[in-house]
């Protein structure tokens, strides 16, 4: 068999000749290879050693591979190939259940046939991204168009706004690769987006890979439940793909909401992140909720909570290079900051100099805070206002 190392390989497992047919009409390219097996057994013998596929795309019904079925491979690619994104496809209508145990094994996207060439090729496109994240992340010397990507591509603007509500951002990585993660997932037509933050522990290439493996399994969990999406089911899915991964065995942090954009309601989940801080008038809440770091227990539990944003509220959303921080008090004595300072600080800034640029004006005035000692790990800042 001979492969064109220059080229992207996708590796296909499927029984059907007509089907595998399709995909490399759909998918060879210039750029892209398709590689075909008719079943595991035979896809065995050749990866990893010989083919070191980017991209796995595995159908489901295996007949010539009984008494395996199609999450058998992807179960085993995934062991073989930690950081391999599979793309799962079925013939089966109904596929809650299989999309679910798809994800479980390790699957990034699941579909079901038939498919269009062109949503086929947008999943590989997104398949591929994650491979794509995770290698551009070992790569030290390219580490800082790395982060400049990642920034742009998951918010695209430093304020975006979504109905009557103005999403910022702001982030400060430490060294050039950095663990923080964040992203903004909308549905559109639906009313409602995902709201992300988190931070894989420790820095460097480890804790970027841990990010990207989240951030691709948010994501694909998100299309597959769709209507169905609820923030502490998705967090325990997550959690179970980040187990299996290999990607770090140190743990993530995690907040994620829904946010509905006209009754301004989130409904969330937390896996260890530091409580996320309401700004209602006068007052202050914090977002509290128990759960265990993502990585660190397969099968964990998560829970949801609500609560509805108001006309003038603002959700501050931060990552423990933020929490941790070590500033000035008001004698002159040092210590941690904590979420009723940080609500301080962030209070007298919109009071003097409004919500414009809210998250890069609070990083200086946090730098000044620390009497010239600036940051010790990475930092990020998301603030959500409900406009009047």
């Amino acid at each position: 068999m001979s492969i064109d190392r220059q080229k992207e390989i996708v590796l296909v497992i499927d029984d059907e000749p007509d089907w595998l047919e399709s995909i490399k009409a759909a998918l060879d390219s210039d750029e892209r290879e398709c590689v075909c097996f008719h079943s595991w057994k035979d896809a065995a013998k050749k990866v990893p050693s010989e083919i070191k596929p980017h991209v796995a795309i595995v159908d489901l019904h295996l007949s010539l591979d009984t008494p395996s079925s199609g999450i058998h491979v992807i179960k085993q690619l995934t062991d073989r190939m930690p950081e391999l994104p599979v793309v799962a496809f079925t013939g089966d209508r109904d596929s809650a259940d299989k999309a679910e145990e798809c994800i479980n094994a390790g699957a990034v996207q699941f579909v079901t046939k038939p498919v269009e060439s062109a949503e086929l090729v947008a999943r590989v496109n997104q398949a591929a991204w994650i491979m794509r994240k995770q290698i551009m992340a070992r790569s030290v010397e390219r580490a800082e168009e790395q982060e400049a990507a990642l920034a742009e591509e998951m918010f695209l603007r430093r304020n975006t706004f979504v109905g009557k509500m103005d999403l910022a951002y702001g982030y400060r990585p430490l060294r050039a690769v950095g663990g923080d993660y964040f992203d903004f997932i909308t549905f559109p037509g639906e009313g409602r987006f995902i709201l992300a933050i988190g931070d894989a522990i420790g820095h460097g290439v480890s804790a970027a890979l841990h990010r990207n493996v989240v951030g691709g399994a948010i994501r694909a969990i998100a299309e597959i439940t769709r209507e169905k999406l609820s923030p502490d089911r998705t967090m325990e899915l997550v959690n179970n793909v980040v187990s299996r991964s290999g990607a770090s065995r140190a743990g993530m942090t995690l907040f994620l909401a829904v946010v509905d954009v006209q009754s301004g309601k989130l409904t969330y989940s937390s896996a260890g992140h530091p409580a996320p801080i309401i700004l209602r008038a006068r007052h202050t809440h914090l977002l509290e909720l128990k759960g265990s770091e993502l990585g660190l227990v397969e099968g964990a539990l998560y829970s949801s909570a609500e609560w509805t944003l108001e006309p003038g509220d603002l959700l501050l959303l931060y990552t423990d290079g933020i929490s941790e921080l070590v500033v000035a008090s008001d004698d002159g004595h040092d210590e941690m900051l904590e979420p009723d300072r940080l609500a301080e600080e962030t209070r007298r800034i919109v009071n003097s100099l409004g919500f414009k640029d809210l998250p890069q004006r609070l990083f200086s005035r946090l730098e000044e805070l620390t009497g010239g000692k600036g940051f010790h790990d990475d930092c990020t800042v998301i603030t959500l206002h409900m406009q009047n």
